[in-house]
């Protein structure tokens, strides 16, 4: 997913010095780095990935409380709307992704938590993470000799 009809962008931030483009604006959604974990299953190893969302939004330095609920709470929608769009293009069917066929399924609950004003930004939003896997294994053999 690379955009929203109510005009939310969405980038990929590792880095607040290296990854900040002249084409962000608010609102957005940054793409925070994946969080991988190898799972015994077994006799095999699955990975299952944690990705991580912000949505922000600019808010003013006079803000109020009520004005920083209501960023928050329509930043909290549109994390609701992109994991329920997530699932309609991922999880409920098999798919092939830059020819990879994926196979995809959430892992336990999204988390949705609040995040406010930085030193650098005046800005409100919602961070979400939520676990993702899928059945299909590394065959760790093939890129060894015997």
């Amino acid at each position: 997913m690379t955009s929203h009809k109510d005009d939310i962008r969405f980038f990929s931030r590792w880095s607040d010095t290296l990854d900040t483009t002249a084409q962000e604006h608010n609102p957005k959604c940054l793409w925070l780095p994946p969080t991988v974990n190898i799972v015994p299953n077994f006799e095999v190893q699955r990975s299952t990935f944690q990705v991580n969302l912000i949505f922000l939004d600019q808010t003013a330095a006079d803000r109020t409380a009520e004005d920083r609920d209501d960023t928050y709470e329509r930043m909290q929608v549109l994390c609701v709307q992109c994991l329920a769009r997530f699932s309609e293009l991922y999880f409920l069917e098999d798919v092939t992704y830059q020819g990879v066929k994926l196979s995809l399924k959430q892992e336990g609950n999204a988390t949705l938590t609040a995040v406010w004003d930085t030193v650098a930004e005046m800005t409100t939003g919602c961070r979400m993470s939520v676990t993702i896997s899928s059945p299909y294994q590394l065959c760790a053999s093939d890129y060894f000799n015997a």
